[in-house]
């Protein structure tokens, strides 16, 4: 699985690129979907404005995931990708959009 990190998230060990590296440091939404779109990675951010799945099916991005977390500490997050990852495999994580917490985790198809 290939991920886009938005800005604001560091690189959590996996085939990873942030934003930041594609020049997309504090750009509009609809960049990082294009850019998304066009690298074929799944959106990784904390930001809902991605939760709105009209928008999502326009750019047909291979998905998003989105942290809802009372912590935005490395370590937190790392432990929820984690955790988030090894109960779902690329197939599952394709085409939806994941909204997580410590508590859940929710999806909807992007089809």
């Amino acid at each position: 699985m290939k991920f886009l990190l938005d800005q604001n998230l560091r690189e959590l060990g996996y085939d990873a690129t942030d934003a930041r590296e594609l020049g997309l440091c504090q750009t509009p939404d609809i960049e990082l979907l294009k850019a998304s779109q066009a690298t074929g990675r799944i959106l990784v951010t904390f930001d809902l404005d991605f939760s709105d799945i009209r928008l999502l099916k326009a750019f047909e991005i291979p998905g998003v995931i989105i942290f809802r977390t009372n912590s935005f500490s490395s370590n937190a997050i790392n432990r929820l990708f984690n955790t988030f990852l090894s109960r779902h495999s690329a197939s599952d994580i394709t085409d939806k959009l994941f909204i997580i917490n410590e508590s859940c985790i929710r999806s909807r198809p992007l089809i």
